[in-house]
């Protein structure tokens, strides 16, 4: 209906599946994983039991970041996946299904996490169990309350979504549009990987955080 009204159309975070827009500002959910995932492997010295706890079934963005944490275990050799269960990115879901992992294997070394939600749910399982410095826990999406979490170093990191940035960069490109500039098809934004020496910038409320570099992104991260 857009379309056929001539309105135009900015497509940021999660990319349509059908009609035309301008461009597409948004993340790589597969490449998030699957750098979370080798950061996390590196940290233990490649060798180590994982967990994965995926999103939800069927939605694009699990399937997604299911393939990145699969990449990156296939290319680690000294990793072994103990299993991998869904928690429909729900804080609760997590934390019950950690539960019932540590409980069902008594070694686990590292736990991939969805998204930050999950993670969390996770840390509070695992802190219940008394392991929370024998497992490390990675999530996706550096929210503010995973940022606080790994600034006290309960959570061990999590891969930037980093929505802030998206809809700046969206908006951004419809101004320029609406200006009458050429703005490029899409914009894939670098993962940036949140750890405790970085943490504290997630945790500041989005009015004031830095905006990012319209000419530096599109240079280094734009199609045309």
């Amino acid at each position: 209906k857009m379309n056929k009204a001539n309105i135009p159309v900015f497509n940021y975070c999660n990319e349509m599946a059908g009609g035309k827009y301008h461009i597409y500002v948004g993340c790589d959910d597969e490449t998030l994983a699957y750098e979370i995932a080798k950061f996390v492997f590196n940290s233990i010295g490649n060798k180590g039991k994982v967990i994965i706890q995926d999103g939800v079934p069927g939605a694009i963005t699990a399937q997604n970041r299911h393939k990145g944490f699969m990449k990156a275990i296939k290319e680690t050799p000294g990793i072994e996946l103990l299993t991998s269960q869904p928690a429909n990115y729900n804080r609760l879901l997590g934390m019950q299904v950690m539960e019932n992992l540590l409980q069902r294997f008594p070694k686990i070394d590292v736990v991939l996490a969805a998204n930050d939600e999950q993670a969390l749910g996770c840390v509070e399982a695992i802190d219940a169990a008394k392991k929370l410095k024998e497992i490390k826990v990675t999530g996706v999406d550096a929210n503010y309350d995973a940022a606080m979490s790994i600034n006290q170093g309960r959570q061990f990191a999590s891969a930037d979504y980093s929505g802030h940035n998206q809809g700046y960069l969206a908006t951004k490109a419809a101004i320029k549009y609406l200006m009458g500039e050429k703005i490029p098809k899409r914009i894939i934004l670098p993962v940036v990987i949140v750890t405790k020496e970085n943490a504290k910038q997630w945790t500041v409320p989005f009015e004031q955080r830095p905006v990012p570099d319209w000419n530096k992104i599109v240079k280094e991260n734009a199609v045309w």
